[in-house]
C-alpha cells in the first residue's frame, strides 16, 4: 500500500519517520474503513448506491436514524473487527504470602505451591483458551484484515482519547496494549502499561490515582478537542530553554544553564507580552495538513478487486501465511498470570510505596 501510493517519505522504520508514518496509517484507516462500509452496503464503487443493509424508517425519525447508525456499526464491529480474548482463571493463592487454598500451607515459589495443590488437593490451573478454526478453512487475508482494523482502530482511538484529554479510557485502553505488547514480546513495553494499571488501580491513594489519570494533557485553546501529552509541552519548554542557552554562544557552566531553566518560562511571557503590544505578527505554528482525500480513494480502489472483507477459504498473503484469526490467542494464560502476579509483588516493595 505505501508502493501504490508512492509514499517515498514513509520509511521501513516508523521511528525514523515517526510523523510520514503516522500520517500514512491514518490513510491506511481510512481506506480499509471506506472499504469495509463498501462491502457491508454491497457497493461496487464509492459513487454506487447501497444495494443492503438500509435505512427502511422515516427519513423525519431521528430515534430511528440514531438506532439503524448504531446497529449498522455494531454488525460491521462484529462481523469484521471483534474477536474473542483469552481469559484468565478465577482461582488464585488466599493472600500474597502463597498459601494453599485448602490447608493454607506457605510456600515461597508459585511453582511449588502449585505442584502442591495438585499432588495433595489435585487442584489444577485452569484455562481458557480460544478454538482454532481448521487451517484449510481459514482465509488468512480476511485474518489480516481484522487484526489490523483491530490495531489501527485502537491507535484511532487512543488519538481521540488524547485530543480530548479523557484520561480513563486511556487508562482502559492500556489493558489492550498490555496484551498485545506481551505477546508482540516487548517486554519492557508490558511491564510499563502493567505498571501504570497497578499504580491507579491499587499502589497509589486515591488523590494521586486521579491525578496520575487526568493530569496527563495540556491544553492552552481552552476547547474540548485540543489537547495534548504534557511530555510534549514539556519539548516545547525545552526548546525555549535550548534557544536561550544559544545566546551565551557556548560558553555556558553549570550556573548559567540553572539560572536559564528558572527564567525560561518568564522569559518566553515577557517576549510574547512585547510582540503583542507591538503588533508583530508571528507564524502560526500549526502544522498544515494536506488534503488526504486522493490518496486514500487510491488505496480504496486497490482493496476493492481484492475483496480484503469476503470470506474466501484458502488464501494467504505471501509475507504472512500463518495469519491467526486472534493475535492474542498465542498467549499462555497460565504464564499470563504468573507474570502479572510476580510483576505486581516486585511493584508493591518498591520503597516509594510503601507506607
Amino acid at each position: 500500500m505505501r508502493n501504490y501510493i508512492d509514499a517515498r517519505n514513509v520509511s521501513s522504520e516508523p521511528h525514523n519517520r515517526y510523523y510520514a508514518s503516522s500520517e500514512f496509517l491514518d490513510k491506511v484507516t481510512d481506506s480499509y474503513l471506506i472499504a469495509g462500509a463498501l462491502h457491508h452496503f454491497g457497493m461496487s464503487s464509492v459513487d454506487d448506491e447501497p444495494t443492503t443493509n438500509l435505512f427502511e424508517g422515516s427519513a423525519l425519525d431521528s430515534d430511528a436514524k440514531k438506532k439503524y447508525v448504531v446497529k449498522v456499526i455494531s454488525d460491521f464491529l462484529e462481523e469484521h473487527v471483534i474477536t474473542n480474548t483469552p481469559e484468565l482463571s478465577m482461582t488464585a493463592p488466599i493472600s500474597n504470602d502463597l498459601k494453599c487454598r485448602v490447608c493454607s500451607k506457605p510456600y515461597k515459589r508459585p511453582k511449588a505451591l502449585a505442584k502442591h495443590e495438585l499432588e495433595k488437593h489435585n487442584i489444577r490451573e485452569e484455562t481458557v483458551q480460544v478454538q482454532h478454526t481448521a487451517a484449510e478453512k481459514e482465509d488468512r487475508i480476511k485474518n489480516y484484515t481484522r487484526q489490523l482494523l483491530i490495531l489501527l482502530l485502537l491507535r484511532a482511538d487512543h488519538n481521540d482519547a488524547i485530543k480530548y484529554g479523557d484520561g480513563e479510557r486511556v487508562i482502559r485502553l492500556y489493558k489492550y496494549f498490555c496484551l498485545y505488547f506481551k505477546v508482540s514480546e516487548c517486554p519492557k513495553y508490558a511491564l510499563a502499561m502493567l505498571h501504570l494499571q497497578a499504580q491507579v488501580h491499587c499502589l497509589l491513594s486515591p488523590r494521586l490515582a486521579h491525578s496520575l489519570t487526568w493530569n496527563r494533557y495540556v491544553n492552552h485553546r481552552g476547547k474540548p478537542d485540543t489537547n495534548h501529552p504534557m511530555d510534549l509541552e514539556i519539548e516545547h519548554d525545552n526548546k525555549s530553554f535550548k534557544n536561550d542557552c544559544h545566546s551565551y554562544r557556548g560558553e555556558i557552566t553549570d550556573k548559567s544553564m540553572q539560572r536559564v531553566g528558572r527564567s525560561t518560562d518568564t522569559s518566553d511571557r515577557v517576549v510574547n507580552n512585547f510582540d503583542k503590544i507591538t503588533q508583530v505578527v508571528k507564524p502560526s505554528g500549526k502544522h498544515t495538513m494536506m488534503s488526504t482525500t486522493e490518496d486514500v480513494l487510491l488505496l480504496v480502489d486497490h482493496l476493492l478487486p481484492n475483496e480484503v472483507f469476503r470470506m474466501v477459504p484458502g488464501r494467504a498473503h505471501s509475507c504472512f501465511p500463518d495469519m491467526p484469526q486472534n493475535i492474542l490467542e498465542r498467549l499462555d494464560c497460565g504464564k499470563l498470570k504468573d507474570w502479572i502476579s510476580q510483576s505486581l509483588k516486585k511493584f508493591g516493595k518498591k520503597h516509594y510505596y510503601r507506607i
